[in-house]
C-alpha cells in the first residue's frame, strides 16, 4: 500500500532581482521506506503544467532536497514596458519511488507557486531580526526588527 505524498509551500515567494534565491518546497511521505524526488513539471507525455512549464528561465531544481535555485530577472516584456517587477510560476512534480535506483514513480503530486521578482527596496534586510523571550510564560519567541 502506498500512502499519498504531501507537498506545500507559501503561495507567493518574494524575490529580489539579480540576487541568488533558494526556494524550498516542503514534501512529506508517510511511507518512510520510499524515496521522494522533485522535478520540473513537463508537457510530455502528459501535460502537467499547461502554459507555465519552465517559466523560471535558467533556474535549477535539486531533486533530492526539492530546492529551486534561481537568480531572478525581469521578463523582457516587463522590462520593455518599463515595469519594475515580474511574476513567474514555478511548476514542479513531486514523486515517490520504491527505492533510490527506481525510475518509475509510485505516485505523483503537482505543485505550483508564484514567484514575484522586484528590485530590493533600500533598507530591506539591513537589520537582522533577533529573538527574545521577554518573560513570556509559555516561552514563545517573538521576532524583533528593532
Amino acid at each position: 500500500m502506498n500512502l499519498i505524498l504531501v507537498t506545500g509551500s507559501i503561495p507567493i515567494f518574494q524575490t529580489y532581482l539579480n540576487i541568488l534565491t533558494v526556494i524550498q518546497i516542503i514534501v512529506g511521505d508517510v511511507d518512510t521506506d520510499q524515496v521522494v524526488r522533485c522535478r520540473w513539471a513537463t508537457q510530455i507525455p502528459i501535460d502537467e503544467c499547461g502554459n507555465v512549464c519552465f517559466d523560471l528561465t535558467n533556474a535549477s531544481i535539486d531533486p533530492i532536497n526539492c530546492l529551486i535555485t534561481w537568480k531572478p530577472v525581469l521578463r523582457p516584456s516587463d522590462a520593455a514596458n518599463n515595469l519594475t517587477s515580474s511574476t513567474y510560476v514555478a511548476a514542479i512534480t513531486v514523486e515517490d519511488f520504491a527505492n533510490a535506483s527506481s525510475t518509475t514513480p509510485i505516485s505523483s503530486v503537482p505543485h505550483q507557486v508564484l514567484v514575484y521578482a522586484s528590485s530590493k527596496p533600500a533598507g530591506v534586510c539591513a537589520t537582522k531580526p533577533s529573538v527574545y523571550l521577554n518573560g513570556r510564560r509559555n516561552l514563545a519567541c517573538y521576532g524583533n526588527l528593532n
